[in-house]
């Protein structure tokens, strides 16, 4: 069982860092989503996270990406819980984002809950809220 523990930790904190640092690449962020999964995201600082659809999500993503000229996250992992095949993980990042001469940096803390499916891990809870957002303008 602890064996089983470690590599569920292991292979959650893989899983959850190649999702949130996904280059901008969408498909590869979705790829690690169940389908159904529960995706609750709070955009903007106070707001209590909201329910999307997946579709809505790969959307917002998509778009969110286009024409940037970097993009930059760092991610923290804060901790791991296992139970049974079960893996919630919580940490926190901060995005950066370049479009012209703008940059925004956000702040999120997130928890995902991964699980064990037919052998593979999948994200079947997603929860992300901003804690901090900036933006300046840069010299390019």
């Amino acid at each position: 069982m602890e064996l089983l523990n470690f590599n569920l930790g292991y292979s959650s904190t893989f899983l959850a860092k190649k999702a949130h640092t996904n280059e901008g690449n969408v498909e590869q962020l979705v790829k690690y989503i169940d389908e159904d999964a529960s995706i609750a995201i709070a955009s903007e600082i106070g707001v209590e996270p909201a329910l999307v659809r997946i579709e809505n999500f790969r959307t917002f993503f998509d778009n969110g990406f286009v024409g940037l000229d970097s993009y930059e996250i760092d991610l923290d992992i804060d901790s791991i819980a296992i139970e049974g095949q079960v893996a919630t993980v919580t940490g926190t990042t901060v995005d950066r984002i370049v479009k012209g001469n703008i940059e925004t940096i956000s702040n999120l803390l997130w928890r995902n809950v991964i699980e064990v499916q037919d052998g593979e891990l999948k994200i079947i809870q997603w929860e992300s809220r901003i804690t901090d957002y900036s933006v300046r303008s840069i010299e390019q």
